[in-house]
């Protein structure tokens, strides 16, 4: 297993705060699903709203109009983040950097 540090391309440092208070106010403390999004809606309201690991930011992020879901599923998975055409690698460790070019 490895560790991969993303982030979203062409974003400013204003855009990506925008996007991590949203997170901050509307997305903690909220109960855990291994199957958020498998619903009837993918990205439903905040009424009732679970989260994974993977889900959260791909939430966050979709509320401001960027899908980071690389293959548009029905569950992101962090693979489907990894592999998005929307992010950039920033680090890996444990992970060969040639799989990705």
């Amino acid at each position: 297993a490895g560790v991969a540090v993303l982030r979203v391309k062409d974003k400013t440092l204003e855009e990506r705060k925008k996007v991590a208070e949203f997170a901050f106010e509307n997305l903690t403390d909220r109960p855990y699903s291994l199957f958020a999004g498998f619903g009837f809606k993918k990205a439903p309201s905040l009424d009732n709203l679970k989260l994974h690991c993977s889900y959260l930011p791909w939430y966050a992020w979709q509320h401001f109009g960027v899908d980071l879901d690389s293959d548009k599923g029905r569950i992101v998975t962090s693979y489907d983040i990894l592999h998005s055409d929307k992010v950039e690698i920033v680090q890996l460790y444990g992970m060969d950097p040639n799989d990705f070019l």
